[in-house]
């Protein structure tokens, strides 16, 4: 019995002795050299377009500065992941990789001790673009064909002010696939998901649909149509896309819509046109406007039959799309809207708005036909849950600047700032809304017309102007700048990037990268 009890004690005190061992082995003997990984910002560039370098420049922090830090104690392998596939890219510690994909990475630094094997990880995304992402996109014919081309922006500061690089691209358009349709004569994009966008290409007869990203041919606009036909009679002149809506614009002045049937919507295309118009009460004829999508819940058009204003309402709250409504045309029984000029002793210039989604305001210039004056004229609108209109902040003044433009000349209200750019022949001015001057931005000279106003976003409040000229050149120039705008020759001072050898431009658009750009344009306050 005594023997038995030694045994037993003998082998508790082994076990005790175990246990410890056990647990200095597991906390006190492995004395690792402990990181902690994050990243150089400043050093970083995790965005790309595609072919460009993707750099991450780890910042590593050290337990025990002092010890051997270098590839001597330490191996590094980056990863890139995505629900694939994972491949080792890198074996040094900062990673510049040369971006041969589209698509959205996860990119994974493995730190490990070589005499302890302790690994540390960096898990950070990585996203690589398409060249044609976000920029302006080009419809032009040149040696007698239709192309595409394409002035990509890049950001290179994505905080505010943000910085962008341009790129620019000639005939994009994939060689060996079917010719572009030759009676192309307009180009617009949209977005149709959070990170997807399509282009369109208007013409005599079916209308592409182009992928955005790769350019691929993906349908038609004569098969988002009920039944996968045109109506009779149909010929297209523009294609907006709404937020509940689809909406095609005859050349006839009809007005054709597609309600989207679900919420959310699991199509953001293909949600069936009608085949039979809007309509509207004593008739219309509706007139293709540069800026009619304001933004996603209002579309806004000129009615050439009755010389008023309309808006059409497309929002998801208001549309009753559950209950398969129709859509409510919103425009003053006495056109165009109560206090605002009557069209009928007025000539339509221009259209264009400015603002955020919840307080646009519109600008327009018009023409008396009685006296010859030309006119600016500036509203701003809201809609209650009844499709009411209540309009506010209504100014009306003879244009200082009539000594300076005729019945063709081209306007654009920059967004969320007080000017507004016109161009007359070769010459571009810029009037300032708050001061009422105006001033030569920049005369490109004898023998050169200005033939498309376009802007593009520098940041929310500082808008770029874009000039289109006869000549297939195109300047992109600081519109809001003071110094710019001061200095007496604003053009050599607010040039940013000048693209040339586009041919005969017919249209340029502005082409969103994603939802989330989109909606800082709409959105001023996002």
């Amino acid at each position: 019995m005594r023997t038995i009890f030694k045994i037993s004690v003998f082998c508790f005190f082994i076990g005790l002795l175990t246990a410890c061992y056990k647990d200095l082995g597991n906390y006190n003997l492995v004395d690792n050299n402990q990181i902690i990984i994050t990243t150089v910002a400043a050093l970083t560039k995790t965005t790309v377009p595609v072919g460009d370098t993707v750099i991450i420049v780890p910042k590593i922090t050290w337990r025990y500065p002092e010890r051997d830090t270098t590839s001597a104690a330490f191996s590094f392998e980056w990863q890139l992941v995505n629900a694939t596939t994972s491949d080792v890219i890198s074996n040094e510690r900062d990673l510049k990789w040369k971006s041969d994909k589209v698509g959205s990475f996860t990119a994974v630094l493995l730190v490990t001790e070589k005499a302890t094997g302790v690994e540390t990880r960096l898990t950070t995304t990585v996203s690589v673009t398409s060249l044609y992402s976000e920029g302006f996109l080009f419809l032009s014919e040149k040696d007698g064909k239709p192309i595409l081309s394409f002035l990509g922006r890049i950001t290179t500061k994505s905080v505010r002010p943000k910085e962008y690089e341009y790129r620019s691209y000639v005939d994009i358009y994939p060689a060996g696939n079917d010719p572009l349709p030759a009676s192309a004569r307009l180009v617009t994009s949209y977005i149709v998901g959070s990170e997807a966008s399509e282009i369109m290409l208007i013409d005599d007869d079916g209308c592409w649909i182009l992928d955005g990203n790769s350019l691929e041919k993906t349908s038609t606009l004569r098969n988002v149509f009920m039944g996968g036909g045109y109506p009779s009679g149909f010929q297209p002149q523009y294609f907006y896309r709404g937020g509940a809506a689809n909406w095609a614009l005859a050349a006839d002045g009809n007005l054709y819509l597609g309600l989207l049937n679900a919420f959310p919507p699991t199509d953001w295309l293909h949600d069936p046109i009608m085949q039979t118009p809007i309509y509207v009460s004593g008739g219309a004829k509706f007139r293709y406007l540069e800026s009619s999508v304001a933004f996603y819940d209002y579309l806004v058009l000129f009615d050439e039959l009755n010389n008023r204003l309309c808006f059409f309402n497309s929002s998801w709250s208001s549309v009753g799309w559950n209950e398969g409504q129709a859509l409510t045309i919103v425009s003053s029984s006495t056109p165009p809207i109560a206090n605002i000029a009557h069209f009928d002793n007025f000539k339509f210039l221009s259209f264009n708005w400015s603002g955020s989604k919840y307080s646009p305001v519109y600008s327009l210039f018009l023409k008396d036909q009685n006296d010859g004056k030309y006119y600016y004229y500036e509203f701003s609108i809201s809609f209650d849950y009844q499709h009411t209109i209540t309009v506010t902040g209504i100014q009306q003044r003879e244009f200082e600047g009539s000594a300076y433009i005729t019945d063709n000349t081209l306007f654009w209200r920059l967004d969320n700032n007080p000017y507004v750019y016109f161009a007359e022949g070769s010459k571009l001015y810029f009037y300032d809304l708050n001061t009422r001057a105006v001033k030569l931005y920049k005369d490109f000279g004898n023998g050169v017309k200005i033939t498309q106003l376009r802007q593009a976003l520098k940041d929310i409040n500082a808008p770029n102007i874009a000039v289109v000229l006869s000549t297939g050149d195109f300047y992109l120039y600081d519109a809001t700048s003071a110094a710019v705008l001061s200095a007496p020759d604003p053009s050599a001072e607010g040039l940013i990037y000048h693209f040339s050898g586009l041919g005969t431009v017919k249209n340029v658009a502005w082409k969103y990268k994603s939802s989330f750009s989109y909606s800082e344009q709409i959105w001023s306050d996002y």
